[in-house]
């Protein structure tokens, strides 16, 4: 078994910034907030407090009394010819590519609030839902995107840390959602994965090095590395706070 877990601020308080009260527990410093909420009755879109003192890069939403998909916001899931990010979902339980879907009600969050719809998966009237809300922390946490180049010497990307554990899904086509972590993989190669839109068990196919202070593709498969397809990443530290800066392991 492995497990993944991230301290939020203790029992929730509520919080009044949107418009539905919301119940939030909060960790500003991790960068982190757990936001519950019940959506109204009318079918338009309306705000939801979330907490944090800057905008979320990352939601993860999912209605809890409906079966439907979990949604996902991420900051660099768009660009200047497709559409700005808010526009956009993944879904955590899919391996499809970005969807334009109005899941955020077509709006960037903000410093106090996010917004999503009563209607549809977005969401049905006087339901539960349930957001966990991210922003990066330097030395802690990243959430960016990398464009594959198609070579086992593959792209790096600095992230000013030694990563513990990240998220990677392809969204610019169909894939599967991947998940590394120095627990299952305390050594170079970073080969075991799983992946969470599925029930498989642990995949073993070398894809990165886990460096001091980012991670490098080390395949061409275009699970992580196509050419000319967008990555969308969740990374955390293996030693928060601790930052190495030097010169790129483009070569190694």
């Amino acid at each position: 078994y492995v497990a993944w877990c991230w301290k939020a601020g203790g029992a929730a308080v509520s919080n009044t910034a949107g418009d539905v009260t919301s119940q939030v527990s909060v960790n500003d410093e991790a960068g982190f907030s757990i936001v519950s909420f019940t959506t109204p009755a009318s079918g338009s879109g309306f705000s939801i407090g979330h907490g944090l003192s800057k905008a979320p890069e990352t939601i993860f939403m999912k209605n809890r009394d409906v079966a439907n998909n979990w949604d996902v916001y991420h900051h660099d899931n768009g660009s200047s010819s497709m559409g700005p990010a808010e526009q956009y979902r993944l879904k955590l339980n899919s391996t499809a590519a970005r969807e334009d879907q109005p899941f955020l009600d077509d709006t960037i969050p903000t410093s106090s609030v996010f917004r999503t719809r009563t209607g549809g998966n977005w969401y049905n009237a006087n339901t539960k839902v349930i957001a966990y809300c991210f922003y990066s922390v330097p030395g802690f946490s990243k959430h960016g995107s990398y464009v594959g180049n198609g070579n086992s010497n593959g792209v790096y990307v600095h992230l000013g840390f030694k990563p513990a554990m990240m998220i990677i899904k392809r969204i610019s086509n169909t894939e599967d959602w991947w998940i590394h972590d120095n627990q299952r993989n305390p050594y170079n190669p970073i080969d075991k994965n799983l992946y969470p839109n599925g029930d498989n068990t642990t995949a073993t196919e070398t894809a990165s090095d886990f460096y001091a202070d980012g991670f490098k593709l080390r395949t061409s498969n275009q699970n992580w590395n196509n050419n000319n397809e967008t990555y969308v990443y969740w990374a955390w530290a293996d030693q928060p706070g601790i930052t190495t800066y030097g010169t790129s392991p483009t070569a190694r």
